[in-house]
This record gives C-alpha cells, sequence and structure tokens, in this order.
C-alpha cells in the first residue's frame, strides 16, 4: 500500500533547483576548463566538474520520479533505495536549506526529511552531514538544549557550520550554561556569531559569548565576529580569544580589538579580516604572523614612506579606506595581489595611483565600492576610469552602490576617447547594489554599444544584481531592457528578485 504521507513541496522545489544550478556549474566547469591554458586551474576545474556530475546524476533519480503518475510517484520516492536517498540528502539538504519551526527558530531541513516517513527517517538518522548545520538564536532558548544534544548525537563526528544569533553581551541577556555551549563550539568547523547590542556601560565579558572563545577548538577553520554598529567589544587586558584553534583559517571581526589576539598562535590563518582601527605596527605584527592570502583592512594609522609593509604571499586585498592602500606603498610589498576591493573613500586616488603604476598586468579582479552613506568627502568613481589603463588583464570587474549619478559619470568616462578600449580581456562586468533610473540605464546601454563597436570587441558577461533593502533613492533595474541589453553583450544576468526599494520619509 502506498504511504499516505508526501514528500513536502519544499523538498521538490529545493532538489529541482539543486539539481538545475549543479548541471548549469558542471557545463560551466567543463568549457573553463578546456579554454584555460594554465594546467593548475585546468586540474582544479575538471574536479569540480566530475563532483558536479556525479551529484547530478544522483539527482536524476527525482526527474526519472517526477515522470511516473503522481500516486505511484509518491511510492516510489517514499522508498527510494537508502543510498540514492542518503545521496540526494547530502546533496540537497546540506546546502543553506532552512526551515522555521513553530517557536520561530532556524532549523535544517533535514528535520523536516526526518518527518517524512519512516524509511526516510531511517535514512536522515544515518546520515550524520546533514545534521552538520545549526542555527541557535538567544531570543528563543524554550528547548535550545534539547535541540544541542539531537544536532550533536545525529552529526556524530561531521564538524558543524554553526550560526550563533543574537548572542549575549549583557547581563539581562538570556544565555546558555557553559557546559551546554563549550561541547557545541569544539565540534564547530565553521562558526558565524551576531552579537547583540548594547550599550559600553552594560557590556560584560564574562557573561558574552567571547568569553567562552577562550576554549579549545579543534576542529575550527573559519570564525566570523559580526557586531552591531556602535557596539565597542571592551575586552579585559590579558583576555586572550581563540588561542587553542590550531585548524583555524579564516579570522574576521569587525570590532574585536587586536590586542584580545594572541598573533603567535595563529599560524595557520591565511584570511584575515578587521574593521577596526590599525596601525602600522599593527599591521607589521599581522605580515610577520600571519601567512594571508586574504586580507581586509579599515584605517590605518602612522602611514609613511617609513612605515610601508609587505605581504609577500596575499592575492587578496580588500580596503574601506585609503590610508589602508597607503600602508602597502607601491605593488613590490604584494607581489601575489590579483584581486583588489575598494572603497572610493577620500584621498585615495593617491595611493591607488602609487599601487597601480606602472602597468599592473597581474591584477585579474577589480571592485570599485561607492560609500553607501555620504556623509563625508568621497572620490567619485569616476576618476579612477584612468587607473583602467594600468590593468590591461583585468577579467572580472565589480561596480558597487552606485548612484544614478556615479554610473552616468562612469560611463560618460569610460567611453570617452581612448578610454572605450580599456580592459581589452575583460569577461565579465558586474553592477551590484546600484541604482538604475532611466539616465542610468541609458548611459550604461551607449556604452556597450559604443564597446561593442570598437576593435576591443564587446563585453561577454553582464551582471546586475540588486538584492534585500537597496540605499534610500536607488532606483530598480528596468527589466524591459534586458533585451536590448542582450544585443550588446555576449551574456546579460538580472537578479533583483529579491530587491526591496527604501525610502526616506
Amino acid at each position: 500500500m502506498a504511504s499516505s504521507i508526501t514528500v513536502p513541496r519544499t523538498v521538490y522545489a529545493a532538489l529541482a533547483a539543486t539539481h538545475e544550478e549543479l548541471a548549469a556549474f558542471a557545463n560551466l566547469a567543463s568549457s573553463s576548463a578546456s579554454s584555460t591554458a594554465d594546467q593548475n586551474e585546468k586540474a582544479t576545474l575538471l574536479e569540480l566538474y566530475d563532483a558536479a556530475a556525479a551529484t547530478v546524476d544522483a539527482l536524476s533519480t527525482v526527474e526519472i520520479l517526477s515522470a511516473i503518475p503522481s500516486r505511484e510517484r509518491v511510492c516510489r520516492f517514499a522508498t527510494a533505495p537508502a543510498d540514492v536517498l542518503a545521496e540526494i540528502f547530502k546533496t540537497s539538504f546540506g546546502a543553506d536549506i532552512l526551515c522555521q519551526s513553530p517557536s520561530g527558530c532556524t532549523l535544517s531541513i533535514a528535520f523536516a526529511a526526518a518527518a517524512v516517513n519512516r524509511h526516510w527517517r531511517s535514512v536522515a538518522l544515518t546520515t550524520p552531514s546533514i545534521w552538520s548545520k545549526a542555527e541557535i538564536n538567544f531570543l528563543f532558548l524554550d528547548g535550545a538544549t534539547d535541540y544541542i544534544d539531537c544536532i550533536l548525537a545525529r552529526c556524530k563526528a561531521c564538524p558543524l557550520d554553526l550560526d550563533l544569533v543574537n548572542a549575549p553581551t549583557a547581563e539581562s541577556h538570556p544565555t546558555l550554561p557553559s557546559a551546554t555551549l563549550v561541547p557545541l563550539l569544539a565540534s564547530c568547523r565553521r562558526l558565524e556569531v551576531q552579537i547583540r547590542y548594547t550599550t559600553q556601560q552594560n557590556f560584560n565579558f564574562d557573561r558574552s559569548i567571547l568569553s567562552i572563545s577562550q576554549a579549545e577548538f579543534p576542529v575550527l577553520e573559519s570564525i566570523v565576529l559580526q557586531s552591531s554598529a556602535g557596539l565597542t567589544l571592551r575586552i579585559p587586558t590579558g583576555a586572550l580569544l581563540f588561542t587553542s584553534a590550531p585548524k583555524l583559517r579564516h579570522l574576521a571581526s569587525d570590532t574585536l580589538p587586536l590586542a584580545a589576539i594572541d598573533l603567535s598562535t595563529l599560524h595557520g590563518v591565511s584570511s584575515f579580516a578587521t574593521n577596526v582601527v590599525l596601525t602600522a605596527e599593527h599591521c607589521r605584527d599581522i605580515s610577520a604572523n600571519l601567512p594571508l592570502t586574504a586580507l581586509s583592512i579599515g584605517a590605518v594609522l602612522d602611514t609613511s614612506p617609513s612605515t610601508l609593509v609587505a605581504f609577500p604571499h596575499l592575492e587578496s586585498l580588500c580596503c574601506t579606506r585609503a590610508t589602508g592602500i597607503s600602508c602597502i606603498g607601491s605593488r613590490a610589498n604584494v607581489p601575489r595581489l590579483h584581486t583588489l576591493d575598494m572603497l572610493c573613500h577620500r584621498d585615495i586616488l593617491p595611493p591607488l595611483e602609487a599601487l597601480f603604476s606602472p602597468g599592473w598586468t597581474t591584477l585579474r579582479e577589480l571592485t570599485i565600492r561607492s560609500e553607501k552613506q555620504r556623509v563625508m568627502r568621497t572620490t567619485p568613481p569616476a576618476t579612477l576610469v584612468p587607473l583602467l589603463a594600468s590593468c590591461p588583464n583585468l577579467r572580472f570587474l565589480r561596480m558597487a552602490n552606485l548612484t544614478d549619478g556615479d554610473m552616468i559619470q562612469f560611463c560618460a568616462a569610460w567611453q570617452e576617447g581612448d578610454n572605450i578600449g580599456f580592459l581589452p580581456n575583460l569577461e565579465t562586468l558586474e553592477y551590484t547594489q546600484c541604482s538604475f533610473g532611466v539616465s542610468a540605464t541609458n548611459a550604461l546601454v551607449r556604452f556597450l554599444g559604443l564597446r561593442s563597436a570598437h576593435p576591443a570587441g564587446r563585453i561577454p558577461h553582464l551582471v546586475v544584481s540588486q538584492k534585500g533593502a537597496l540605499r534610500s533613492g536607488t532606483e530598480l533595474f528596468p527589466q524591459w531592457m534586458t533585451p536590448r541589453l542582450r544585443q550588446l553583450v555576449g551574456e546579460v544576468v538580472v537578479d533583483t528578485a529579491t530587491a526591496v526599494r527604501t525610502f526616506v520619509l
């Protein structure tokens, strides 16, 4: 007799979306491997293709089952072979697919899979990896201890990807006993902590989640600490965090003082991000202790030609203030750098000119961001166009947070005279969270038309991405213009499905 329990629609939707995306990814990896001359890159792409293709084969079972009449399909899918079902679970439910519990907590969809029928529950409970993603919201702690015990029991030896939301920072904030939290954190491979806001007077280190950061993290590879705007993390003198995390590779915190980190214990960290104000001495300590390949920094004090810092292994750099680039000085201090992400902050042009000159043939990816909140004097993005002449081998250019005026000025500067031929090897031009009013959109169309007629050739890929809450005054991209753009570039991708305009009343 067929089971009377049907598969949730969200499960079918997740499987279909995952199948389609993986198939597209496999095709992209295959074509990219065929076109690249770099043997290491080719080997990596082929490995990605093999993994994606194998997963697509497993997910093809879903399409086969979908061709079977509905009633019979429910029965067959509900009793699919355990190994096939487990593979589907690991592919689909191991992704960032979450469901909401009645109490408001976010749960892994593995819980939904285990509730379909006895067969699915048996397979789910014997597939530890699908239980390895969890979220704890400290505003919803009813049943949290049982939930943690359940996750730890079901994921077995699989390391966890854990998100902690509204983590406590004050005596009045709800929390969990350290006896419960320490075993959970000790099982984490990736940990992201969103720290709840409190006033400086009420901040209590002993009560906060940061206190537990002095525990042992034997499998932790990535830690991200996100603080609310205006929250200062006052760590007591002598307290050092993450000193027992031998596998840590990525450390990011916007407001954690550098004095709370013993850099000499973090020799494995290759990616570091901070927004606290640093000194040139701090930068030298970071360079001396961490073999960084990726670095994101804000303001740096005391920069001068005599205090320049070298990062010999650095490949990716993100700077939100001009002094972050000033402390590096010349490209000789970052010989392997190929990816740069920069904010058009005031006074950024002089250090950029020093970095870009002479020709920067190794730069492959460049992101130019405009200030979201223009309360201070900024550098117009259009003034950076002449620098593009210095990087002929750039493959990817992203423009972020541009206003209509920024868009119009940048396009006008790029299409002026010989500038239209800048970046002859550009493969992807992306606009993220930019404003697309009528004039700005027409300016982009005119530029792309001139570029397509130039010997440098049309740009192969154009991406327009507007997601979530947009900055006040940002105009949504006019979808009716998409067909025209497809006549001017090789491929157009427009993602505005989740965009929400905001207004200032």
